[in-house]
């Protein structure tokens, strides 16, 4: 799918119920592992077109996004839950605490710890 031109490069773009099934489905899928493979295939196209597309609608990679949409969901928890870290990692869909912590801290700019201790004070 072709989008506008811009100084003769053409924008490449999901069509809106590719942009809709995608999202749903990292929404959906948030604690468990999904592959750009998987949601290629249910928007029914190749994972490069996907990939490049996804950019194209979006400005990031499928990768980035779903990372942050962990993390927003990681933000919520800490502040409606008294959830452990451990726990709220996992079920944000990150391998460990340590991995939740690394990922959180470069996005963020401070430990999960500090961030949802500052965040309810």
């Amino acid at each position: 799918m072709a989008g506008p031109r811009i100084a003769g490069i053409v924008a490449v773009g999901l069509a809106p119920w590719q942009q809709r099934r995608a999202t749903e489905m990292m929404q959906a899928r948030l604690g468990s592992p999904l592959t750009i493979k998987e949601i290629a295939r249910a928007c029914e196209v190749t994972p490069s077109h996907f990939a490049r597309a996804f950019r194209g609608t979006f400005g990031r990679a499928p990768y980035r996004y779903l990372t942050d949409l962990r993390i927003a969901e990681a933000k919520r928890q800490m502040m409606d839950t008294d959830l452990s870290l451990t726990d709220i990692a996992l079920m944000c869909g990150f391998t460990d605490q340590s991995h939740f912590t690394r990922v959180f801290r470069r996005l963020v700019g401070k430990s999960p710890g500090l961030w949802r201790q500052a965040a309810r004070e």
